[in-house]
């Protein structure tokens, strides 16, 4: 389920995943991975299940280090890794794999939402500082989206790799 304010903008099928947190076992699936306005969601399925039970994953994109990088061997399928924090703390490295392409999609708006969420989160982020007046508001206030973005929020998204999922924004109820 999405989070409050959080848009499905793109989805990316056959997608190989590797989690490793700081222990000996390591998790691994095929599946899914959608991309939305705050994180990437991880959807476990087409493959043999792992034997940890574990079936998503989320990325949310404040939790990623800075150490997040993008690479295209020459023999091997792109992918992106890097580590993420956990709930409870621990780090966990990841690695996505695009073994069936849709990277040239993919790679420019997850690099500007990235970008975006890290300046929110320079800025003191989203949340509430109380009081009143000017200085609450500018506590509250947050940098405006990158204009891609922001029109890609503003409309509905066709996946180039599936042009028969359209992900369309969901109406704010008149907030």
């Amino acid at each position: 389920m999405p989070a409050a304010g959080e848009n499905p903008l793109g989805r990316s099928p056959s997608i190989s995943h590797a989690l490793s947190p700081r222990s000996p076992s390591r998790w691994t699936a095929k599946g899914i991975l959608y991309l939305t306005t705050t994180r990437l969601v991880f959807i476990a399925g087409g493959g043999p299940p792992d034997p940890s039970g574990l079936v998503a994953f989320a990325l949310p994109f404040t939790a990623l280090a800075p150490s997040t990088e993008f690479k295209q061997p020459i023999f091997a399928a792109n992918h992106l890794s890097g580590v993420c924090a956990g709930a409870t703390g621990e780090a966990h490295a990841f690695k996505l794999e695009f073994k069936e392409g849709g990277v040239g999609t993919f790679l420019p708006l997850y690099f500007r939402l990235l970008e975006y969420a890290r300046a929110v989160a320079a800025s003191g982020g989203s949340g509430g500082a109380g009081g009143s007046g000017a200085a609450a508001a500018a506590a509250d206030a947050k940098p405006a989206p990158p204009p891609a973005v922001a029109q890609a929020v503003a409309t509905a998204f066709v996946d180039p790799s599936d042009p028969s999922k359209l992900f369309l924004t969901q109406p704010d109820g008149g907030k």
